[in-house]
């Protein structure tokens, strides 16, 4: 089964392309193909559509042990990762963001498809009411470039999780670091529309992205021994688009070996005892 096919149903559809981001986030041709044939690509080719986020996820999903029984999504924006996860691992996956359109839209999902071991929160992992060791694993996916103070959030990570349990950290990837004076808005917005500013909460980035020496050295000054690090390397096919999808996505596992540009950094850490 491809991953999140069953995504591929037309009530998910339908709520993903009735979503408020939607006209943001997708063309008009986009959200066509989705409405006349969305039912039938998910169910075939799966979710997400884009190389660089599905490489992200294959990756995600191998970083799991299949072990744990509670798992934290900090920044879980729809759930894309959660369903997934609690599908894989059998575990209750917990999913938090600030962000409420995409919080809606997940629970819209969850109640179509009766997933029992998937819940959402509304709310910011800097101040949250988790107990100390509460879970076994947390995953966080293009969340700490938002977040301006970087320790603080890794802190509390580190509070959340119980002795030796694993932390999956991922981010943009740059050679060299800029950290920015206020946060700039990093959306991919497809719309010549006006954004509503409350559209894309905490969209803005604090830094350009990561390098391993940065990010290895803020999670173990943290509580946290390195267990893997793995890159997402660019390939032009990237450039070609969802619509190409089914040849693309094989093609960039084959391409990607020979490119030198890294464009995202995943870590797998474990909080020492």
């Amino acid at each position: 089964m491809a991953l999140n096919s069953f995504l591929g149903d037309r009530a998910v559809i339908r709520a993903m392309l009735e979503n408020r981001k939607a006209e943001y986030l997708a063309s008009p041709f986009q959200r066509w193909l989705l409405e006349k044939y969305g039912h039938i690509i998910l169910r075939i080719l799966g979710w997400p559509l884009n190389i660089q986020a599905r490489q992200r996820a294959m990756i995600i999903l191998d970083y799991f042990n299949r072990s744990e029984e509670k798992i934290l999504d900090a920044g879980c924006s729809f759930g894309v990762h959660s369903y997934e996860l609690a599908k894989k691992t059998g575990a209750q996956v917990i999913g938090i963001d600030i962000d409420q359109d995409s919080l809606k839209l997940g629970n819209q999902i969850k109640e179509i498809l009766q997933i029992e071991n998937v819940s959402f929160i509304h709310g910011d992992i800097l101040n949250n009411e988790f107990a100390d060791g509460e879970f076994d694993a947390v995953l966080m996916t293009q969340v700490i470039e938002h977040i301006e103070d970087e320790d603080r959030l890794v802190k509390e990570v580190n509070r959340v999780l119980k002795n030796g349990s694993i932390f999956i950290l991922s981010t943009d990837y740059t050679d060299v670091v800029e950290d920015y004076m206020n946060p700039k808005l990093a959306a991919a917005i497809k719309s010549d529309k006006e954004v509503p500013s409350d559209l894309f909460v905490g969209g803005g980035h604090w830094r350009n992205g990561y390098n391993e020496e940065r990010l290895t050295t803020l999670l173990e000054r943290n509580g946290f021994h390195i267990l893997n690090i793995s890159y997402i390397r660019e390939s032009t096919i990237m450039l070609l688009g969802e619509m190409l999808f089914p040849l693309t996505y094989p093609l960039s596992l084959l391409l990607t070996r020979f490119s030198r540009k890294r464009v995202e950094i995943i870590i797998k850490a474990k909080k020492r005892n």
